[in-house]
């Protein structure tokens, strides 16, 4: 995969779950296109990258690796079981499916797995980081405008995680979302994006953290059994 076609595929992720978030704001047919296509770009990526794939029973795992296989796996899970908790659910494209009466574990399973699926997709953007400021550092001027506007959705998005009680979702204490019907769309799916932004933040950092724990253990032990 090209490196623009990598960036257009992984920017078309994580708007669509940006679109997926406030469901209760959009019509419901909306949401459940939004997310057969984004099914559809999961596949996607992961024939893209099959490769890596058919790696993982090889090599050696570093702490980095790891973490990213566990991600990977993690989102894997993750978008199979919302594909399948929404199908169950879905009141649009999918009424003609019979009634396997699974409709409140599907309910109950869809808007968890949901906040996860942010959480996850913030994660794994943030650790490919490098892809998207590589060209910062050659444009000064942008590259402060850049860290100033991180660094203030940062603490929006880390306010907006207390604020609209994420933890309880992710933990499936809420059974259901609280919508504010009145809010302004626009505000709403800026406040997601700020809470996406500290994910993808906190995933650059723990990347690089692992990354440098990583280098250490492959200068500490070379292949070749030698000190460098």
């Amino acid at each position: 995969m090209t490196l623009k076609l990598r960036l257009i595929l992984d920017a078309a992720l994580a708007v669509l779950t940006l679109v997926l978030m406030p469901y209760g704001l959009l019509p419901p047919l909306l949401h459940e296109l939004a997310g057969v296509v984004i099914f559809l770009l999961v596949l996607t990526h992961v024939c893209f990258n099959r490769r890596w794939f058919k790696s993982l029973f090889r090599g050696v795992y570093t702490p980095i690796r790891a973490y990213r296989v566990a991600l990977v796996v993690a989102l894997v899970v993750a978008f199979g079981l919302q594909v399948l908790s929404g199908v169950v659910i879905s009141g649009e494209l999918f009424t003609f499916l019979p009634d396997l009466e699974l409709s409140s574990t599907g309910r109950a399973t869809h808007l968890p797995i949901g906040a996860w699926i942010l959480l996850l997709v913030g994660l794994h953007m943030g650790d490919h980081w490098q892809l998207f400021t590589r060209r910062l550092n050659a444009r000064p001027f942008l590259r402060a405008v850049v860290i100033m506007a991180a660094t203030i959705l940062f603490f929006q998005g880390g306010y907006e995680f207390h604020r609209q009680g994420i933890a309880d979702y992710l933990t499936a204490r809420i059974p259901f979302a609280n919508f504010d019907y009145d809010a302004n769309l626009a505000l709403v799916f800026e406040r997601y994006f700020a809470l996406f932004f500290a994910y993808f933040i906190v995933g650059a950092l723990l990347s690089s953290f692992l990354r440098a724990c990583s280098h250490e253990l492959r200068v500490a032990d070379p292949p070749n059994g030698k000190s460098e």
